[in-house]
This record gives C-alpha cells, structure tokens and sequence, in this order.
C-alpha cells in the first residue's frame, strides 16, 4: 500500500486506532489493532470511507460517500451493523463493508 496520507482519529482504552487513509485519491477507512492493520471500506462508496471513532466495545463510527451524498455508518465487531442519515429519512443501501 502507497497512501498519501494518513490521519488517525480515534483511540479507545484497548489502544486500537480508528482513522483514514488517502489512496489514488479516494479515502479508505482503517482499524490498527494489535499491530493488525485492517482497511475499512463501505462496498456502496463511490467517493471513499472514513472512519472517525472506536468505542471500547470496538465498534466504529464513520462515513462515506456515494453518489448520493455522504452517509454515516456504523461497524461493529461482528461486521456493518448500520447505516444512517441526517433527517428526513435514513439511508438503506444494501451493501457491506470490505476489510484487507
């Protein structure tokens, strides 16, 4: 892997880190755990994903962006557990989110 930037931006009390990284232009999320570097990406994005905090559960909070705007998601150690969006109306997309 090549980034061009990497921004790390949550931490939990297990020391696992939360943040984003810049490849080819898109942005992909990530989880450093345990010395594990795992890629976060949300299969609907078009434009990248983010991710932004861990709690101690290990479950992330972040973004990404599609077509149709930027939306928020939410992981969980089992797998996506949810995808949500500012009022009116949440986002359903069907889609899953990929780890390398």
């Amino acid at each position: 892997m090549s980034a061009d930037g990497t921004q790390a931006v949550g931490i939990n009390n297990a020391g696992q880190i939360v943040g984003s990284y810049l490849d080819a232009g898109i942005f992909h999320g990530f989880l450093l755990s345990g010395g594990t570097f795992t890629t976060i990406d949300v299969a609907a994005a078009t434009h990248g994903t983010r991710a932004f905090g861990i709690n101690d559960a290990g479950t992330i909070v972040g973004s990404f962006e599609n077509a149709s705007g930027e939306h928020g998601f939410v992981r969980s150690s089992s797998g996506l557990t949810g995808f949500f969006d500012g009022p009116p109306a949440p986002v359903t997309p069907s889609c899953a989110v990929s780890t390398t």
